[in-house]
């Protein structure tokens, strides 16, 4: 079920393409490397990127490699996406015909079990045909052979990785990681990916520690599952039924894994959290994963899962929010890959409380950030904090905050009229007395080593009818599944359709079992499938792409925050009047240093503040964009008391942004002269650097078209310091 992408999405998948054209009229470089961050789409990204380019070229065969069982994820994640595509086809090895890979169909393999050398596919075997037999067969067929390669930082440059790939000559190599050990020939940035609302805002190291009696471990423990508890009722609070999940990773053997897992667990037993109370999860490569059913789902009762290395590759549970870290380690792509976990947004948006849109690490390490700073999320972890001043004075500024609406989640009842016109088409490819249903089970099955896994000898299989239970417990997996990706609730809507269809043209009673069977039957089941999955695309189209594009405004008056925390790449600095204590800056951008350079300290200014880039914690009035003239946030960049009492309100500007910034020039104006009739004191205007490096602003009604060097148009800033405009 294909959804509209965003843009960050679109835009990867043309430049894949592009490149993809490139490649194939190259002589030397094949491979293409596209880094993403975790939560951004990776997979759904490149599922588009090979459905548009079969369509453009055809005869391609594909093989999707991943290390750990991230293969059969990827594969069922693209199975669902191309559920109304007919032209692509994903396998695994026993789906193969004639020992190749067909056209336009896709080959899932574990990378790593195929890596070892002895390994049945690399090797071959009587039974089974080796894999570059398998490629040197999809070749003599005349298909392009392409390799994707999923999270390839994971052992693909390893000697015997290569050699195998050298072997399998691909045409084009396509490399996929969010910490790709080559340098990107696609890659996006952070920032889009936020901005679209899938991952977190920000992540919060240690928030507001203070010294006690606890030792250290208690201490980072207990803080984060207080942490836990508080977004907890932050979600009930939002009526938002999920259950935040605390993830905690314990150092590896040689620096200490069993004591410390044993002093994690009497901590957590103090907390009643056990595994006995069934909220405790434990996730270790010698120890069985029942625990872990379902852990992914926003509702689970698990609160905390512990954990060594076994989610650091590829694993996907939004609702996991916290992360407390034990571990020492020396690769900061691990680091990277285990943070990545606590990154993405539960229902792909912000929330009303910020403290919602956050990701928190917990931790007895000094150096974290040191570890990460100079890689993917460099500039997203906050390990500094700080405070609004106490002698602030309230100045209540009128802010509005366009929020996206996210993508329509929930079916409704216009889904209904929708199906059944689908649906209709369909009426004489229904059975209405399909076979049964049954299922396999193994039977005499016999094992003499009793005391570790060996293997067993059975007497075959058998098939087994399932009953009315059975058959509804089944129904109800496959309405979840069809209803992904809308909520829950939109399975009650999918059901009135199915049973409405069912009643209206075949007389079968609605909640009963028969109509149950007849959906569910193999003569069916892909016929009904192929309706819902057209009926939700036509939805898509008439309802949630256009509610996409609308926003909803965030009101209220505003006020310096109380806090603020900031990442590595702002650093301290002395300040006598900065509302904020300690003085964070981020040092890349030059005018706004400048900027101040201006204010710091002014004997003019009471407090200046350092406007935030996003998010309705900072101040923020609506104005047009510049390319597309739809509404958009304007957070000007300097908030500023003066001694007088007055307000200014500057955005510093240089270069091409100077000269496209007559619409919020134009808004900035409109919102002082409104807000002064109604009792404000406010002033300011787009502020920029003459020739002379003085400081000028511009506070006329309407923008003049700005023409480089010409500045007549613009007030001095310092004269005005000293008198502010009335």
């Amino acid at each position: 079920m294909t959804f509209p992408l965003k843009n960050y999405q679109e835009k990867a998948v043309k430049k894949l393409l592009y490149q993809f054209e490139e490649k194939l009229e190259s002589s030397s470089n094949k491979t293409v490397a596209f880094q993403a961050p975790t939560g951004s789409g990776k997979t759904v990204i490149v599922a588009e990127f090979v459905k548009r380019f079969v369509e453009e070229h055809g005869n391609c065969s594909f093989m999707w490699v991943a290390p750990l069982k991230l293969h059969t994820q990827s594969k069922d994640k693209l199975e669902e996406y191309y559920s109304n595509v007919k032209t692509l086809t994903c396998s695994s090895t026993q789906d193969l015909h004639n020992d190749q890979i067909g056209k336009n169909e896709i080959l899932f393999i574990n990378w790593e079990k195929m890596n070892k050398i002895g390994n049945i596919l690399r090797e071959g075997t009587e039974k089974q045909t080796s894999i570059t037999e398998i490629i040197e067969n999809t070749k003599n067929a005349g298909n392009t052979f392409i390799m994707i390669i999923d999270e390839s930082h994971y052992g693909y440059t390893g000697s015997e990785t290569q050699k195998l790939v050298n072997d399998l000559t691909p045409k084009i190599s396509l490399e996929v990681s969010a910490t790709l050990k080559r340098n990107p020939n696609v890659e996006i940035d952070i920032a889009d990916v936020k901005a679209e609302e899938m991952i977190k805002d920000k992540i919060i190291v240690n928030p507001n520690f203070k010294s006690d009696d606890k030792t250290l471990t208690e201490k980072v423990v207990d803080e984060a599952l207080k942490k836990r508890d508080e977004l907890k009722k932050l979600f009930e609070k939002d009526d938002k039924n999920i259950n935040p999940l605390l993830l905690i990773q314990l150092p590896s053997a040689k620096e200490g894994e069993e004591p410390k897992r044993k002093e994690v667990e009497a901590i957590l037993q103090k907390n009643k959290i056990t595994e006995g109370d069934g909220n405790l999860a434990v996730w270790l490569s010698d120890e069985p994963k029942d625990t872990l059913d379902n852990i992914e789902k926003k509702d689970n009762k698990i609160e905390v899962l512990i954990f060594k290395q076994a989610i650091a590759i590829g694993w996907d549970c939004p609702r996991a929010a916290i992360l407390v870290i034990f571990r020492e380690s020396k690769s900061a792509q691990f680091t990277i890959q285990v943070i990545g976990r606590i990154m993405r947004m539960p229902e792909w948006k912000y929330y009303e409380n910020s403290e919602l849109n956050n990701a928190f690490i917990f931790t007895n390490l000094p150096s974290v950030e040191t570890r990460i700073g100079d890689v993917t999320l460099k500039g997203i972890v906050h390990t500094n904090r700080s405070f609004r001043d106490e002698k602030y004075q309230k100045i209540s500024l009128p802010s509005v905050y366009l929020k996206k609406r996210s993508d329509r989640k929930t079916l409704s009842k216009e889904f209904l009229p929708i199906f059944k016109k689908i649906a209709a088409k369909e009426k004489n490819s229904i059975e209405t007395k399909p076979s049964k249903i049954a299922d396999k089970i193994v039977v005499d099955g016999e094992t003499k080593i009793l005391d570790k896994v060996g293997e067993i000898t059975t007497g075959g299989d058998i098939e087994q009818k399932l009953g009315d239970v059975e058959i509804n417990k089944r129904f109800d997996a496959w309405m979840k599944k069809m209803a992904s990706p809308y909520t829950s609730k939109s399975s009650d809507w999918l059901r009135e359709a199915l049973y409405d269809f069912l009643d209206e043209n075949f007389d079968v009673e609605q909640l009963s079992s028969e109509a149950q069977r007849i959906i569910l039957g193999e003569e069916n089941k892909h016929v009904f499938s192929e309706i819902v999955s057209k009926a939700k695309n036509e939805f898509s189209k008439q309802y949630a792409s256009d509610l996409e594009a609308k926003r909803v405004e965030d009101k209220q008056n505003w006020e310096i925050p109380e806090t603020d925390t900031f990442s590595s790449k702002h650093v301290e600095e002395e300040s006598t009047n900065s509302i904020m204590k300690p003085l964070y800056i981020d040092k890349k951008w030059e005018p706004e240093n400048n900027f101040v350079d201006l204010v710091n300290g002014h004997k003019n200014v009471r407090w200046w503040f350092k406007n935030g880039e996003s998010s309705s914690d900072y101040f923020s009035i609506t104005t047009k964009d510049e390319e597309t003239g739809k509404p958009a946030n304007f957070l000007p960049d300097f908030i500023i008391c003066m001694k007088d009492g007055s307000i200014g309100l500057f955005d510093t500007k240089s270069g091409r942004t100077l000269e496209g910034a007559g619409n919020r020039s134009d808004s900035l104006q409109k919102y002082i002269r409104d807000q002064n009739k109604k009792g404000k004191k406010l002033w300011g205007g787009i502020a920029a650097q003459n020739q002379s490096g003085d400081f000028v602003y511009y506070n006329k009604k309407k923008w003049i078209k700005f023409i480089k060097g010409d500045f007549s148009n613009f007030v001095v800033l310092e004269s005005s310091f000293s008198r502010p405009p009335k």
